[in-house]
Order: structure tokens, then C-alpha cells, then sequence
């Protein structure tokens, strides 16, 4: 049933010329329209007493002094912001999973899942222009500057995936060295995966792929900060409001931040 409120209760006179009370408890809206709730009974009312209240009722909130309550916004459960600007062939995913209230119906200890993926992708790329391809401090991979920049001509890297920590050496056919990629910096447990693929030995072009994921599996809401800091790589979360708490997500959702800006790209996960 919908709640009614109102600055009182409906008032009118029955056939007997009684004072009879509606409260905003026993009214209801139906498809728009105010009236008395089917479980409203007075003993001793007439047919034409219930049509009247019910045409009172009508009459109120035509007027706009009987209204439907409406339930209160639910605002965002965090915000989530990306570590540091990223370059605009980045984005940074953000996905909420696995949410689970708590048993006692303590919000505080409601737990959920959250995973992140950061994925560059360059296309297009030729081996003697990496360098400056591959420049932007804040993209998952960068050219190794303590080795030779790969020399004229162009080559061909063979398609794979591999790990880019600590140093990651990409080679031809012959598997001859080509250039050698190490991670962004703070990579520590060598999550940054790089692939390379759609060689064009006649181009002489190919696709590079870095992509960071992690996740923590059951983050608390009265620990959130603590929790999600393992994140801290790629993004970071703060409460939805600078002076209050974390919430919990109330559903899985995800969001989704494009790189770009000269700013961090940031988004909200809600509530």
C-alpha cells in the first residue's frame, strides 16, 4: 500500500451527522488517485458515507493536500576516483559483486566484492616509434630506457602474453630481442599482463594490449578504506561524502572511468 501524507487527517460528516476521521494510515493511492484503503471498516457508515470520504479523499489530493509519500533518494555507496590522470587509450573498470548484507542487519558489516581492470591499448604501433608512443608515465607499460630504443627498420613481434614485471622482453620469429617493456611503476605483484597481437608483417604494425585486474573478494563497509586500499594501484575509493561514512552497494553494478583529462577521471558506485 502507498503512504499518504498530508498536513492532517480526512474529516467528514456522516449521514448521521457524526464526525468521522480518516488517518493518513487508512488512505492509499490507486493509480493516481487518493482514497479510503480496502481495509478501512467503520461500523454503523452507509454506502453513501464511503462515497463520500472517497470523494473527499479524491478532492484532497486533486487539491494537492493528500500526496503519495515518496520514498527518500538513495544516494551513492562511494565514490571512486582513478589513481592518477590516465592517458586516453586507458580506461579503468570498476565492477561490484558478491554483495551480501549481514545476517543481523548490522550495515556496517555488510560485505562485497569489487574487482578492477585497467586496460591500454595501442594500435597501429611500429617498433622505432614506441619510444614515443609509450612515453605517458601514467601507462601501464613503458619502453625499458636502460637497453637500446629499437633501431630502423621496423620488425615484427611475435603474437603472446606475458608478464610485464619485472622486465618483459618482446622478440621476433627468431625470437630475437626487439624491445623490452617494464610496468608502471608500483607493480608489485606483477599483475600487469601485456599482449601483443594482429602483426601486419607487410605494415610492419602490430597491437599492444596491458591490462592490470585485482580483487578483493569480500571488503566490509566499516573497513572499506582499509580494505579497498589494495586497489590504491589503479584507483582509489572515498566515502560518497567527505564528513561521512562508507555505504554498502545495494545491488552489483559497474562503472567504468576514461582516460583523457588532465584530471583523474572520477565516478560514483551507488548505493
Amino acid at each position: 500500500m502507498t503512504t499518504v501524507v498530508g498536513s492532517g487527517p480526512l474529516e467528514f460528516n456522516d449521514h448521521g451527522g457524526r464526525l468521522q476521521v480518516v488517518s493518513l494510515a487508512a488512505l492509499t493511492v490507486d493509480k493516481g488517485v487518493v482514497k479510503p484503503a480496502a481495509a478501512w471498516v467503520v461500523n454503523g457508515l452507509t454506502a453513501a458515507d464511503i462515497a463520500v470520504a472517497t470523494t473527499f479523499a479524491k478532492l484532497l489530493g486533486d487539491s494537492g493536500m493528500l500526496l503519495a509519500a515518496t520514498a527518500p533518494a538513495v544516494g551513492p555507496a562511494m565514490r571512486v576516483t582513478a589513481a592518477a590522470p590516465i592517458p586516453a587509450n586507458t580506461t579503468a573498470q570498476v565492477a561490484i559483486g558478491a554483495v551480501a548484507p549481514a545476517a543481523d542487519g548490522d550495515v556496517t558489516k555488510a560485505t562485497f566484492a569489487v574487482t578492477v581492470t585497467e586496460t591500454s591499448t595501442w594500435t597501429g604501433l611500429k617498433t622505432t616509434t614506441l619510444a614515443a608512443t609509450l612515453a605517458d608515465a601514467n601507462a601501464l607499460v613503458a619502453l625499458d630506457t636502460t637497453v637500446p630504443a629499437p633501431a630502423a627498420p621496423d620488425k615484427d613481434p611475435t603474437a603472446a602474453t606475458f608478464t610485464a614485471a619485472p622486465k618483459a622482453a618482446v622478440t621476433d620469429a627468431a625470437a630475437v630481442t626487439l624491445f623490452t617493456l617494464v610496468p608502471r611503476a608500483g607493480d608489485s605483484g606483477g599483475l600487469v599482463k601485456v599482449t601483443t597481437s594482429d602483426v601486419d608483417i607487410v605494415a610492419h604494425t602490430f597491437k599492444l594490449t596491458a591490462v592490470w585486474t585485482k580483487t578483493v573478494a569480500a571488503a566490509k563497509v566499516a573497513t572499506a578504506a582499509t580494505d579497498l586500499a589494495a586497489l590504491a594501484y589503479s584507483v582509489l575509493f572515498a566515502p560518497p561524502r567527505q564528513d561521512g561514512p562508507f555505504k554498502a552497494p545495494k545491488s552489483a553494478a559497474t562503472v567504468t572511468l576514461t582516460g583523457g583529462g588532465a584530471t583523474p577521471p572520477s565516478d560514483v558506485i551507488p548505493g
